[in-house]
């Protein structure tokens, strides 16, 4: 019974240290490159960067479900700080949020300094519910950039509900349909529920390399969370123009 007992605990044990390294890896990444002065879009109810060290700009207040002081309220492609304000960026599961993919960027490239680190979390395209979308090639951010296509842009709503929502069967499924049963996008919009884009690591490499991105460390599985990719970048000391954009 005692042996029994011992080999419980010491499961147990060994499950939480694991879980807590895992974890650690994360935060290690961060305290490794991100150092100085930075900003994180949509920090959520548990940020991954230091408050000492990191102001925390979010557009959707509901997603607070913890208190957190938020210091910026605005959209993420629209940061109200001048050029060059931050050492770093970090931003985890809030760039798919977006369909001028581009657009975002290079207003996140704008306000970190040369030399600044982009850290990026995103979900995996085959490991999440958008798993059976297409991903989203360089190629498209260019076209849609060049259209300059905006947040409220439909052009991937069927292929969200057809395949996203199907699998997620996502609490708010009711809440966004019409009595009639359709589906109601202003309502997911306005509450950030919509993926426009769904990557790999390997698409978003190339589209941070487009942007002259020096690219710095690449993990396909995030350690803590198995949905998400990292993709840890770095904007060049000697090139203030941060892309090829038109």
């Amino acid at each position: 019974m005692k042996a029994r007992i011992v080999d419980i605990f010491y499961d147990s044990y060994r499950k939480l240290t694991f879980k807590l390294v895992r974890k650690h890896i994360t935060h290690m990444l961060i305290s490794r490159y991100c150092k100085g002065n930075g900003i994180e879009i949509g920090p959520g109810s548990v940020p991954y960067g230091r408050r000492s060290n990191t102001i925390y700009l979010d557009k959707y207040k509901h997603f607070q479900h913890k208190p957190l002081k938020l210091d910026i309220v605005s959209d993420a492609a629209n940061i109200p700080r001048p050029d060059n304000s931050f050492d770093f960026l970090i931003s985890s599961h809030c760039l798919e949020h977006h369909a001028d993919t581009l657009k975002v960027l290079h207003e996140w490239i704008r306000v970190i300094k040369p030399g600044g680190i982009l850290f990026l979390i995103l979900p995996h395209g085959l490991r999440t519910f958008d798993r059976g979308r297409a991903l989203t090639r360089l190629e498209h951010h260019i076209e849609d950039f060049g259209k300059k296509v905006e947040d409220n842009d439909k052009a991937h709503l069927d292929e969200f509900i057809r395949i996203s929502v199907a699998q997620a069967q996502p609490p708010w499924l009711d809440e966004a349909r019409y009595p009639d049963g359709s589906y109601n996008f202003d309502y997911m919009f306005n509450h950030g529920y919509m993926h426009f884009h769904v990557w790999t690591q390997n698409e978003m490499v190339k589209v941070l390399q487009y942007l002259k991105l020096e690219i710095l460390q690449v993990i396909d599985k995030l350690p803590d969370r198995n949905d998400s990719f990292l993709v840890i970048s770095r904007l060049p000391i000697d090139s203030p123009v941060s892309g090829e954009l038109p």
